[in-house]
């Protein structure tokens, strides 16, 4: 950042970067395993989630409860989740992750980290410690002023 470059420019050129490239990379690991980038969302949902409903599911993504049906669809004929009966109420289904499901989100989670560290392999020491203190700065401030995603 040169000193004439608003801190908000940078943050929103940088932020923008890597959003672009992380999404580049998660679409190429899930290219490579027969998934779109949606489906490997909806893993990640249930992830953090746990077993979710159908409705869960599209609004927490932004869909329509059909779409949403599609690409649950799609992950029940790869055996990455399950539909299961909800006891509470029979209408309703759950879906969770399978054990494959685990799997895929483990080696999404090893590729990531891959990515990570090939962009940390170009920093000198001194930058690598320099940002490390920015990120825990700008964390800390993530972390008090919105509730959690």
């Amino acid at each position: 950042m040169s000193a004439s470059e608003p801190l908000l420019d940078t943050l929103s050129r940088v932020l923008g970067r890597v959003v672009h490239l992380w999404l580049h990379a998660s679409r190429r690991f899930a290219r490579e395993r027969g998934l779109s980038v949606g489906q490997l969302m909806v893993l990640r949902q249930l992830q953090f989630n746990g077993p979710c409903t159908v409705s869960d599911i599209a609004q927490r993504m932004g869909v329509t409860n059909a779409a949403a049906s599609q690409l649950l669809d799609r992950l029940v004929e790869q055996g990455l989740v399950v539909r299961r009966e909800n006891p509470a109420d029979r209408r309703s289904k759950s879906v969770v992750l399978t054990p494959a499901g685990l799997q895929v989100l483990e080696a999404a989670t090893r590729w990531h980290e891959r990515w990570v560290n090939d962009l940390l392999a170009r920093f000198s020491p001194a930058e690598a410690e320099t940002v490390r203190q920015a990120l825990h700065i700008l964390d800390a401030h993530l972390a008090t002023s919105w509730p959690e995603v």
